[in-house]
């Protein structure tokens, strides 16, 4: 994605995983552009007067409204709170129906937003510049899914929003405007190419970052309620989702999952690779790239591609006491670092755990000094943030 900047004219940040928003020509990171000082009458700048170092953190977000973050590259998570920690989720409290339901994350220059709420008239679109101040920005039933590019921020409140001021006002100059897919759970995007899907019932796409929208051609591939999109090494777009309960023929499929690519921006994807699944409920936890090549994450194997149409897996290694590795969201840090937390029904609070990766093969977990269980985390994310933000 080529670098934009930010509302208010702030400078983009460092780079965050597969996505390059450094200023043009400014390889030296968060601190001064490199070059001569103009000599003059005042000396040159001194601490004081540059600008705030940033450091890159990890952001999740759960259930009953939890958020927590992790400054040391994923190697212990802290600033965890939630709207009640008094609840139980799913004994009894239906935590997947709420107004503090997990519904999606996202992250570009410097802003995280965050949004809640899925079945209730009092969901939440948050906002937050340091990963432990959240401000409430709009309310409303929240379907999932939220996404911001460093300039329109977009998100599902029953209907779609989008908003040119960081959530603070609704833009009404839609054409188009998606209403509520069944099931729909994320969005993805590209850049300025986004797509939206219900489980197995078609999808729309968006090549203008949101402002207008129109029918996607689907051949011999389906979307499902999570999707995810990346740029292949040759430009074109590669989506990974999977569908649940198919039925084709006399055969019934609890998983199939599909990869496709498009070549016209996203308009028209074509399937390339299948996998089925008649007895397992599988899901893609993640989906990056790194120079040449492709991951993703799918039942406990680490996926890659060359070239987003043919896919291998080799099943990562570990020792799971709380499922599997790719039984959660998972995120990929600056460094290449990879994070998640475990999502296996029931197994939260006490039994939830976390783990990092260095390779995405060989995962470590995190010891209870360094992570302490709690709410379902859904959703995942990285950004960056003033250092003092993680000195506190």
């Amino acid at each position: 994605m080529p670098s934009v900047e930010g509302a208010g004219g702030e400078e983009s940040d460092p780079p965050v995983g597969d996505v390059d928003t450094t200023a043009p020509g400014d390889d030296d990171g968060p601190g001064p552009a490199g070059g001569d000082v103009a000599q003059g009458d005042d000396d040159p700048p001194g601490d004081a007067d540059l600008p705030p170092a940033k450091v890159p953190v990890f952001i999740a977000q759960g259930h009953a409204g939890r958020l927590l973050m992790s400054c040391d590259d994923g190697r212990s998570w802290r600033f965890d709170v939630s709207d009640d920690d008094a609840i139980v989720c799913f004994n009894p409290t239906d935590c997947d129906h709420s107004a503090m339901s997990a519904a999606g994350l996202t992250y570009a220059n410097g802003h995280f937003f965050a949004s809640f709420g899925h079945g209730s008239s009092a969901g939440t679109l948050r906002h937050s510049v340091d990963g432990k101040t959240w401000t409430p920005l709009q309310t409303g039933s929240s379907q999932g899914g939220v996404y911001f590019n460093g300039e329109l921020l977009l998100w599902m409140e029953g209907h779609f929003g989008l908003s040119n001021d960081l959530g603070v006002t609704v833009d009404s100059n839609l054409e188009n405007v998606p209403g509520h897919f069944y099931q729909s759970r994320t969005i993805a995007a590209q850049g300025d190419v986004i797509i939206v899907s219900g489980d197995g019932v078609g999808g729309l796409v968006s090549r203008d970052a949101g402002r207008t929208w129109q029918a996607a051609t689907l051949v011999d591939v389906r979307w499902g309620r999570n999707v995810f999109m990346q740029t292949a090494p040759d430009g074109s777009l590669v989506t990974l989702s999977a569908v649940h309960d198919v039925q084709i023929g006399e055969q019934t499929y609890k998983t199939l999952a599909f990869a496709a690519r498009s070549t016209d921006g996203g308009l028209t994807w074509v399937g390339s690779q299948r996998l089925d699944y008649v007895t397992a409920y599988v899901e893609w936890a993640g989906m990056f790239s790194d120079g040449g090549l492709l991951f993703a994450f799918f039942d406990n194997a680490m996926w890659t591609s060359e070239d987003g149409i043919t896919w291998g897996g080799v099943t990562v290694q570990t020792s799971l006491p709380a499922g599997r590795i790719t039984d959660g969201a998972i995120a990929r840090g600056p460094s290449g670092t990879y994070v998640t937390v475990t999502d296996v029904w029931n197994n939260y609070y006490d039994k939830q755990r976390a783990y990092r990766s260095d390779d995405g093969l060989h995962w470590t977990q995190l010891d209870a000094e360094s992570f302490t269980g709690g709410h379902p985390v859904r959703h995942m994310t990285t950004g960056w943030v003033d250092a003092a933000a993680c000195a506190e």
